[in-house]
């Protein structure tokens, strides 16, 4: 009885003997090196598939990092007087808003388009910050 018939009660159906009935071949040294020879050849095939795969996914990958804001860089607050904040509180109606009024004008242009001119106004708007001022027609 052969081992593999002793611990699992079947004959084996391995594909290495499957042969047309009444062929029997042996396998020789020129079967071994044909077979260690296609072995080679799969492997370097699968070796350029999985260095394709990685080329694709490093370029990917490279098109998806971003800035990330790291928790580790944070260092303790060191209290300075210098570092006061000058703020005007707003003033809120019953509803929470607030009015927006115009401060100041900060620049004038004019925008020809192909038959009328439009007259624009950069604006600096209360409770915000000159940075934020907006053009105005």
């Amino acid at each position: 009885m052969a081992l593999f018939e002793a611990l699992y009660g079947r004959k084996c159906r391995s594909p290495i003997h499957w042969n047309e009935i009444g062929e029997s071949r042996e396998i020789g040294p020129d079967v071994i090196e044909e077979t260690a020879e296609l072995v080679v050849k799969i492997h370097d095939i699968m070796k350029t598939a999985q260095s394709r795969q990685k080329s694709y996914d490093d370029k990917r990958q490279s098109d998806l990092d971003h800035n990330v804001f790291h928790i580790s860089t944070l260092r303790k607050y060191m209290s300075n007087p210098s570092h006061v904040l000058n703020y005007e509180p707003l003033q809120l109606t019953p509803n929470m808003t607030y009015e927006e009024r115009p401060v100041q004008s900060l620049a004038r242009q004019e925008r020809r388009l192909r038959n009328k001119v439009i007259s624009m106004v950069k604006v600096k708007w209360l409770n915000h910050l000159e940075k934020e001022a907006t053009w105005e027609t």
